[in-house]
């Protein structure tokens, strides 16, 4: 029984949207410019009929940015973010609709009341619908600020203010960047209770802490997610890291150095520092660091027993397996940046290898080349040390800028691949040969991220009509479930090869659908 897209649910029509945006970004997949594309490719539904105009409503009202400007005559500037650019602005309000909110505001304008004016003077900024707040306090300049107000009420009644617009808020983040410093003491506490106001009630507090001049010295109630910079000569910042060590969901840390790094996983005493709670980490660096001369945590306990999802952006920071110490059943994400100084303590220790971590699906690894402070390792280690990290991935990334279709073979070489699904070797020129032989030992293979470089098949293989031949003959089904050959990197490509490899490709892959090449094609190619 046929059934029209118009007798669907709006809910289901919604999700049936959705797919469609997302599934667009074969063609649009240039960053921001991308998703301005995609906004402007869908804005014509709103001129269909009510369903559909609601669902791209819906679409284009969901994020909206609220700017408190902070000068004599303040006032409220509002955004919404995907709006389409081809359509004008609409002049009236779709509030209703808005489910996450960006507030940009300074402390200022909250300690002398007039971001609370603002809030109160417009009755009609009420978002019924929003649960998610990003707040981003910007413009900070509280030298000369007059002190003998009351600061912490004003505080409270801002958040008061801004909580009654948003009545089913649940998650709050705050955002306090590097461009933010509060130039008296007698601040730190105003701005610390500003920070209890507004996580109070909050499922999710968060908080992103840019900056080294940050003085946050106690957040309650214990946050969920913290984003800081680490820098020992901070303290306060260890001390809130330490004091929400068994709340926090997700820790984010840049490093401005590597210095007592070991404080992360205990304290000047000694004791061990436990996140029974952490399920992501995220380290990061401002530039290539040098070690720190600091001892190995040889504690027996493990600091991050439920660590499932690790994004290692930078060295490794520790001199033996602290960071990995006890997930072997926890862990299912691991995104690393690898030397061959990590890949020695990852042998020396034991971290990776005989199937040590069963759940762990995703695996990414960056080999990382600086000759300034340390080079990189050779190509086959880094492809080795990957292959060993999981089980049984589903998702595989290197990304390796030396890397040549020598993987090939390691690949073929490996035992744990049979449950791999997305492939991702961007930077590897391979032939369609090579190819052929990763779609036979990879069966659930559905996406393929490579270079190409040429067929790669005997020289009595050479006409079209002998190539058409041969993928009939030999690779009737050479996999079935293959979908997508992504081809990301490159200038100058040989479009008439790739056409050609994708017409074999369809041959002897039922489903395989398309080729994202990051360039300009003639759209002929794209048809």
């Amino acid at each position: 029984m046929a059934i029209s897209l118009q007798s669907l649910p709006w809910n289901i029509l919604s999700q049936v949207l959705q797919k469609l945006i997302d599934g667009n970004q074969v063609l649009y997949n240039d960053g921001a410019s991308g998703l301005e594309q995609k906004a402007n490719n869908f804005a014509p539904l709103l001129y269909t009929c009510r369903s559909w105009r609601y669902m791209a409503l819906q679409r284009f009202c969901s994020h909206v940015h609220l700017t408190i400007e902070c000068n004599q005559h303040a006032h409220l500037r509002s955004t919404l973010c995907n709006w389409p650019s081809v359509i004008r602005y609409p002049a009236s309000k779709y509030n209703h609709l808005v489910q996450d909110i960006v507030l940009d505001v300074d402390f200022k304008s909250i300690l002398n009341g007039r971001a609370s004016q603002i809030l109160t003077n417009d009755k009609n900024l009420v978002f019924p619908a929003a649960k998610i707040l990003r707040v981003c306090f910007v413009h900070m300049d509280l030298e000369f600020y007059d002190l003998d107000k009351d600061l912490s009420s004003l505080s409270l009644q801002f958040v008061k203010d801004l909580k009654s617009k948003i009545p089913r808020l649940r998650n709050i983040t705050v955002d306090y960047g590097s461009n933010y410093e509060i130039g008296n003491e007698k601040y730190f506490k105003p701005f610390d209770n500003l920070l209890n106001y507004f996580f109070r009630s909050s499922e999710s507090p968060t908080l992103h802490c840019d900056s080294l001049a940050a003085n946050v010295s106690y957040i309650a109630p214990p946050l969920t997610h913290l984003k800081l910079v680490w820098n020992i000569f901070y303290l306060h910042t260890i001390q809130l890291i330490h004091n929400n060590a068994s709340t926090l969901n997700e820790l984010s840390l840049t490093f401005e150095h590597l210095d007592e790094i070991e404080l992360l996983v205990q304290n000047k005493k000694g004791a061990l520092i436990t996140y029974s709670n952490l399920r992501k980490i995220r380290f990061s660096c401002w530039f290539y660091l040098n070690y720190a001369e600091a001892a190995p945590t040889t504690k027996a306990l493990a600091p991050f027993p439920n660590l499932e999802e690790i994004y290692m952006y930078m060295d490794y920071p520790f001199k033996d397996d602290t960071l990995f110490r006890g997930t072997s059943y926890s862990l299912k994400y691991v995104s690393l940046n690898a030397n061959s100084n990590f890949i020695d303590i990852a042998l020396k220790y034991k971290i990776f290898g005989n199937g040590k971590y069963p759940h762990v699906q995703n695996v990414r690894v960056k080999n990382i080349d600086n000759s300034l402070v340390r080079s990189g390792a050779p190509s086959n280690d880094i492809i080795n040390f990957a292959l060993s990290i999981s089980a049984q991935p589903q998702t595989l990334n290197i990304d390796d800028i030396t890397m040549d279709n020598s993987i090939v073979p390691l690949v073929l070489q490996s035992n744990n691949l049979h449950q791999l699904q997305v492939l991702d070797i961007s930077l590897a020129p391979l032939t369609l040969q090579d190819m052929v032989f990763l779609l036979q030992h990879l069966p659930l293979l559905t996406d393929l991220h490579s270079q190409i470089s040429g067929l790669g098949f005997p020289n009595n293989v050479n006409t079209d009509q002998h190539l058409v031949d041969h993928f009939n003959q030999n690779y009737k089904l050479l996999n079935k479930n293959f979908k997508v050959w992504w081809l990301d990197h490159g200038e100058g490509k040989d479009v008439d090869l790739i056409a050609k490899c994708a017409m074999l490709l369809a041959i002897s892959c039922p489903q395989f659908t398309s080729v994202s090449v990051k360039t300009h094609l003639p759209k002929t190619y794209k048809q």
